[in-house]
């Protein structure tokens, strides 16, 4: 298999396994998070463990790419698979935040653990930047990956200006 096929193989297991995988999880952690039983203990340790078994798949992938050499005259996959391991790096760090809010949020509930609001909005606020630089380095990726295998990208920069009401008019529409 050469350096194509393996970048492309590693990204398609991100894409299409892992952040699959991440968006259930959130999702199923977030939905738990807001429904704490008032005389029951909330149980979080399944969604730690997703989060951990991720972050577990995403380093598995960055090893896999750190043994990937591309040859110095591809500039196009050169700069995918450096994008790719940036992109593995945020999410591997975001998964590492989203297991530490949850495990936060099981200690919360037992009130001789000292954990403060403070503590709390602490890691929710880590949990959010992470999110953050996840999501643009994995756009700039997607985008660049579009590109340099000849999609139509929309780069950012230039937006194209509203139509206005004259506008409209001379074309005949209202």
């Amino acid at each position: 298999m050469d350096y194509v096929e393996k970048i492309d193989q590693i990204k398609d297991k991100y894409f299409n396994e892992l952040l699959t995988r991440y968006r259930d999880a959130a999702m199923a952690a977030a939905t738990a998070g807001k429904k704490i039983p008032l005389f029951r203990k909330a149980d979080f340790s399944s969604h730690i463990k997703a989060f951990d078994e991720i972050r577990e798949g995403a380093e598995s992938c960055l090893a896999d790419l750190k043994q990937v050499e591309v040859p110095e005259d591809d500039e196009a996959y050169s700069e995918i698979a450096k994008l790719l391991g940036v992109s593995l790096e945020d999410f591997v760090e975001l998964q590492k935040r989203n297991a530490d809010h949850y495990d936060l949020m099981d200690k919360r509930q037992y009130r001789k653990n000292g954990i403060t609001i403070d503590d709390f909005k602490l890691s929710l606020a880590g949990v959010q930047t992470g999110t953050g630089t996840a999501v643009e380095s994995l756009d700039l990726l997607d985008r660049t990956y579009r590109y340099y295998h000849g999609e139509e990208v929309d780069m950012g920069g230039e937006e194209e200006p509203e139509e206005t009401e004259d506008d409209l008019l001379e074309g005949g529409e209202v």
